[in-house]
């Protein structure tokens, strides 16, 4: 499993985004001009330019890859068959994910967090984690970012229990490290190889 994180997305301005968009596939350009604000644009150049990036620091590049998605809006990569990826992007960071068995990869930054959305997600043991924290928001934005990996990677996005995901699904290995120059957490997830 390889992934990669940029937390610099403050040079990708209208300029950068259409030059970028020169090069993008036609999907993945209308995907891009979808996005309403240009932070949205900036999030979308930024997670494909990182993706293609991985794919050619791996030796895996064939193509400019462009996606298809499963019943569950899940995207896979078109003409890559064995191969997985994933991306997540918040405001001041993206993040991509490849692995040769599924994978599922979330981004977050500091925001706030309502009580109820911690006590909606959260089972009893993670609300006492987070409320016995000495800074409760992050480690929500952990335990969050470790659910939606899990979730992503097992492709059916939220649609889970999510208070018991990370209880109920052992067969899953789950890596979390605080971004670098950006106050938040990356999760990635994978099936554990037996």
């Amino acid at each position: 499993m390889q992934f990669k994180i940029n937390t610099h997305l403050e040079h990708y301005d209208a300029t950068v985004i259409a030059q970028c968009l020169t090069w993008f596939p036609l999907e993945r350009k209308e995907n891009v001009l979808r996005m309403k604000t240009i932070q949205g644009r900036r999030e979308k150049v930024a997670a494909y330019e990182l993706l293609v990036e991985l794919l050619r620091e791996t030796g895996r590049l064939k193509e400019l890859p462009t996606f298809v998605y499963n019943e569950f809006g899940k995207p896979e990569l078109s003409g890559y068959p064995g191969l997985f990826f994933n991306i997540s992007h918040c405001r001041n960071a993206v993040a991509v994910a490849l692995n040769d068995a599924p994978v599922g990869i979330d981004v977050e930054c500091r925001r706030r967090v309502a009580r109820a959305v911690i006590e909606r997600v959260c089972c009893e043991t993670e609300i006492t984690a987070i409320d016995s924290a000495p800074d409760s928001v992050m480690e929500f934005i952990k335990i969050w970012t470790q659910k939606e990996a899990l979730l992503k990677c097992i492709g059916t996005g939220i649609r889970e229990n999510m208070q018991q995901i990370l209880i109920e699904n052992t067969d899953y290995q789950i890596f979390t490290n605080p971004l670098p120059d950006v106050d938040g957490f990356v999760s990635v997830c994978a099936p554990i190889v037996k």
